[in-house]
């Protein structure tokens, strides 16, 4: 098991540094993608003045998820692995809601990750003009087996 966290920690720690688009933690869909996610019930992503922070930033989320996901038995017998994209709001109290797979994997991996994301403690939220805003993130949470 704490092979599996390891490989998920590393992941998730390149997945977060090698990104420059702060509207995902791993940009992993097109353009097009991108702006229908954002466009429902939350504030623009150009009106923001500040994006929601989960703790100190994306590395306390990606330490959060690692420490907190579980690798699903019946995926790790049956060989399932990838990764599984999800979408959230961050409501105007830092609460997450509406947690939804965007990019499936398989049934078990999917429910995993949404009903670990529902868990997460509160963020700081969006702020617009001195407000708290909702405003929609997307977080891959990817899984890998052990390479042995």
């Amino acid at each position: 098991m704490y092979k599996l966290n390891l490989i998920l920690l590393l992941f998730l720690l390149i997945f977060i540094t090698g990104c420059s688009n702060k509207r995902y933690v791993g940009n992993t869909l097109s353009d097009k993608d991108q702006k229908e996610i954002f466009k429902k019930d939350s504030t623009s992503l150009e009106e923001l003045d500040k994006m929601p922070q989960f703790g100190n930033g994306d590395l306390d989320l990606m330490l959060w998820i690692t420490k907190n996901i579980k690798y699903p038995t019946k995926a790790l017998k049956e060989g399932i692995e990838g990764t599984v994209v999800t979408r959230f709001c961050i409501d105007a109290k830092g609460n997450v809601k509406d947690v939804e797979v965007i990019q499936s994997v398989h049934p078990v991996l999917d429910k995993e990750t949404v009903k670990t994301l529902k868990k997460m403690p509160k963020w700081k939220p969006g702020m617009q003009d001195g407000e708290a805003v909702p405003v929609y993130y997307s977080v891959p949470v990817r899984y890998r087996l052990p390479r042995e």
